[in-house]
């Protein structure tokens, strides 16, 4: 038994298999693994016995194997295997012209220093030990190559158009082109009884067999760029379309809008000329008696429009205004039903998701705590731009350098210095009328402590458009506490929540 083609054998059957998973992107379990080893030791033996004609039982032998112990239809089976031996074969030889370049310089080096070649000096078991050695070494150097060739990006998913028959039939060809040049280099060999005729053919040999393995790996790579650009393509027009889509949805959601701000002017165009001429007359007549109970009417009939106007507006907030989804459901709802409350007072409600805000666990707080912060912090938000006469609050949730950040900003009336000094410490409030207990705070700092997060707060100079404050948290593990001024200049309130 010539244990060098044992040693082949099994390094040429590991790597075929190896070849064959990673070009379908199959998962491998530690007992198929151990089914493949043991497959390869059995099979190694009676294909050492074979040569030069091996190819096929080779071949036949690994089909077998993997239609038993994979579920792979047959028309995509024998494509996946051929191409898989194909390159376990190319990358063989490609070790092996590797190594023989090397045995050819030490052969030279040998020559030139004792004046006879190695070869003609050695003994049989000598012979035998060193092909063994340079075996061993070729099924290492193709582990090392394969391994490297499934990490290249573009290759390491395997080839994604193995089902694309047009597009595998030069993978095949380049593959079935190795075979017949390895059994056609086994049998000439056979026939050449010189050394140096056998060294010019088995160079012969190496170069065709490399220039086809080259052949396998730009037309793999050239396919697969090709197949990337095509899903590209493909993904923009699906985006294009959904585009359009949305664009078509918002024109008709403004147009239905329009159409009941337009019912709404065209019907206050009529009440607001009765409703002046109402209050002149009011104002012109000289019955005291008369004058109450025409304003008593007057002020019904303005609360009645006010109320409808309201109800437009809160209507128009339910049915036109989709936030954002944070793909949370629990976030969706509180957010959803904030913006109702903010309606019902009169409170313009926006809501900005910048990026994905991701799984919540890895953030460093449940969605559950999330959930109650963001109402505590929405209600206070809603609590303070109700006493306003421009009322709005803008909510913003995303990721700023790998941290969960939460930001938000309101047109209220700003934090008492008092109120400030005393958050999350005792119960305060200067609210107590419209809702305000102070507890919220204390819970708010509860669930940053717990999560150490940061709470930063910045009061803005008061314009008649725009905010007046806002209320920054992030989820940084840093814990801290900090207030800015309206002019911008931040002092610390306390360094630790």
């Amino acid at each position: 038994m010539d244990y060098f083609l044992v040693i082949r054998f099994f390094g040429l059957l590991i790597v075929s298999l190896y070849a064959y998973w990673r070009i379908l992107g199959l998962n491998v379990s530690k007992l198929k693994m151990v089914a493949a080893i043991i497959f390869s030791v059995v099979m190694s033996i009676p294909l050492s016995f074979v040569p030069p004609l091996y190819e096929l039982l080779f071949l036949v032998s690994v089909g077998i194997f993997v239609s038993i112990i994979t579920r792979v239809k047959l028309s995509l089976l024998i494509p996946t295997v051929i191409i898989a031996v194909g390159i376990s074969l190319g990358l063989d030889r490609l070790a092996a012209s590797i190594t023989f370049l090397s045995s050819l310089i030490f052969e030279i080096i040998y020559f030139m220093t004792v004046g006879t070649a190695f070869m003609d000096i050695a003994t049989p078991n000598e012979l035998d030990i060193l092909s063994a050695i340079v075996q061993s070494v070729v099924f290492i150097l193709t582990i090392v190559f394969v391994n490297y060739l499934f990490k290249i990006q573009r290759l390491k998913k395997g080839i994604l158009f193995i089902e694309n028959k047009e597009a595998v039939r030069t993978g095949l060809v380049f593959s079935v082109l190795i075979m017949i040049t390895m059994s056609a280099s086994g049998i000439l060999i056979e026939q050449i009884d010189n050394y140096a005729g056998v060294t010019l053919w088995v160079i012969y040999t190496l170069v065709i067999i490399n220039l086809c393995t080259l052949g396998i790996y730009f037309w793999w790579r050239h396919h697969t760029t090709a197949l990337y650009q095509q899903r590209i393509k493909e993904r923009d027009a699906e985006s294009h379309i959904v585009e359009i889509t949305d664009k078509d949805k918002q024109i008709k959601e403004l147009s239905e809008s329009n159409d009941l701000l337009s019912k709404s002017v065209h019907r206050d165009n009529k009440l607001i000329p009765a409703m002046y001429n109402a209050v002149h007359d009011l104002l012109s007549s000289t019955e005291h008696s008369n004058t109450e109970s025409k304003g008593i009417a007057i002020r019904s009939e303005l609360e009645e429009i006010m109320q409808e106007r309201k109800g437009m507006l809160l209507q128009m907030q339910r049915d036109y205004k989709s936030l954002p989804s944070t793909k949370l459901e629990r976030i969706d709802n509180i957010l959803n039903y904030m913006l109702l409350r903010a309606g019902e007072n009169d409170i313009e409600f926006d809501f900005v998701l910048a990026g994905n805000v991701g799984d919540i666990a890895e953030r460093g707080i449940s969605k559950e705590k999330l959930e109650t912060l963001l109402a505590d912090l929405i209600e206070n938000a809603i609590i303070a731009t109700s006493h306003s006469t421009y009322r709005r609050i803008l909510v913003t949730m995303g990721i700023v350098d790998d941290c969960l950040e939460i930001t938000i900003q309101d047109s209220g009336i700003p934090f008492e210095a008092e109120t400030l000094s005393n958050l999350g410490i005792k119960k305060y409030t200067t609210h107590a009328d419209t809702g305000g207990s102070g507890i919220g705070y204390i819970t708010i700092f509860e669930i940053l402590k717990d999560a150490s997060a940061s709470l930063e707060i910045s009061e803005h100079a008061l314009s008649q458009y725009s905010f007046t404050k806002s209320v920054k948290v992030r989820f940084d593990g840093k814990a801290t506490f900090s207030v800015g001024s309206a002019h911008g200049n931040m002092h610390m309130v306390r360094k630790s929540l």
